[in-house]
């Protein structure tokens, strides 16, 4: 499959780096129904098999117990995160419908009645954070403990490790121990704000916050250097193009990072993009139009910068490989990449809300479950056969 093509930004040599970071993302019009007026341009007619929405879902009630956070498939269990409590249900793809599964049901703790940040599926458990603390599932029973808020969690050399908004920790024993970054050297408080973690395919801890993304190898207890990419410094209107030292997306703030199981790649979604990174000095970037900020003629005015792709929204909150395919959840709708051809899903396509948080894989019957921020909907085929 084609692939993107590398698009760097890179501003003047760097000036004081103390000053306040501002990483401008404005996302555009929405994406509108598939083939349709309001599609974005470069939209390209389905394939033979068209990829519909067969199914939504959603939870009733107010509009927390609708926001979906956090989606995984664990055995033949879909868990929902929402800004109110975790969910249990089950996908029959032949009626196209959800049912409770009353034998995952959750049971008590930090899951019961608290908003999840993550779900993440482990080999033999399943892994739950909320602003409580967090929740385990090994398909028989449940535990939880109660610590505050987390943003993400996993298992990492036979460790618990939670990302928070002041660090990051990890669990020894019974006790919890912070560990200090010292590859932190610009913007310390937001850089010290974990959002997301995870496992690289060579056994490398990554961490992404809002300002950059570090790693940790715990066998040789070695810590890697802070990596960011092009930004700004902001100090009333006087704007400082400031130079990074990676080709992480501009303005570095990082929503999420997964690993792509198919090309052993780290997807690292920003506000301005999506970084595609090997771990080691091989970079790929796939982003749409975004906006940074100057301050010419004395005054601030917004300057576009041309992407690579033409999505809804800069802004990408999840990214996936389906069988060669990209899929990239924005603000604006669901997009399709396939080199330099997309096609996009949102309300136009019978989603309950463009606005997309979450996507989890059903290789068994080709669904691709998708969080919005009013429910769930069911996209297939989404690969090929």
């Amino acid at each position: 499959m084609a692939r993107p093509h590398v698009t760097v930004h890179r501003g003047p040599e760097s000036l004081p780096l103390w000053l306040p970071v501002l990483a401008l993302a404005v996302a555009v019009a929405g994406c509108g129904p598939s083939g349709r007026g309001g599609s974005p341009a470069g939209t390209v007619e389905a394939p033979e098999t068209k990829v519909t929405c067969v199914a939504t879902h959603q939870f009733g009630g107010d509009e927390r117990a609708d926001h979906v956070t956090a989606v995984a498939l664990f055995g033949q269990t879909l868990f929902v995160g929402t800004k109110k409590r975790l969910e249990a249900l089950i996908y029959d793809p032949k009626e196209k419908k959800f049912a409770p599964d009353t034998e995952s049901k959750v049971q008590g703790g930090s899951g019961t009645g608290f908003e999840v940040t993550n779900i993440r599926k482990e080999p033999k458990q399943l892994l739950v954070s909320t602003m409580d603390g967090y929740t385990l599932y090994d398909g028989k029973s449940w535990s939880s403990e109660s610590v505050g808020p987390i943003n993400d969690l996993l298992t990492y050399e036979d460790r618990l490790w939670i990302a928070r908004n002041r660090g990051l920790e990890d669990k020894v024993g019974q006790d919890w121990k912070e560990q200090k970054i010292p590859s932190i050297k610009l913007n310390p408080t937001r850089s010290s704000r974990i959002r997301s973690l995870a496992v690289g395919p060579d056994g490398v801890l990554w961490m992404g916050s809002e300002f950059g993304i570090y790693s940790f190898t715990a066998k040789e207890k070695r810590w890697g250097g802070q990596l960011y990419g092009d930004y700004q410094n902001i100090l009333n209107d006087i704007i400082t193009n400031e130079k990074g030292n990676s080709q992480l997306c501009f303005g570095n703030l990082v929503n999420r990072i997964d690993v792509d199981a198919e090309n052993q790649k780290l997807l690292i979604c920003t506000e301005t993009g999506l970084s595609i990174f090997d771990g080691k000095d091989q970079w790929k970037t796939v982003q749409g139009d975004y906006e940074i900020l100057s301050s010419e003629e004395g005054r601030k005015t917004r300057v576009k910068k041309k992407g690579n792709v033409e999505l809804p929204s800069p802004n990408v909150t999840v990214a996936a490989y389906i069988g060669g395919i990209l899929w990239l959840g924005t603000p604006g709708g669901l997009v399709r990449v396939e080199g330099d051809k997309t096609e996009c899903f949102d309300t136009g396509n019978g989603f309950p809300a463009s606005a997309i948080t979450s996507l989890a894989h059903d290789p068994a019957s080709n669904s691709l479950f998708v969080g919005t921020e009013k429910g769930l909907a069911v996209l297939s085929p989404v690969s090929a056969a």
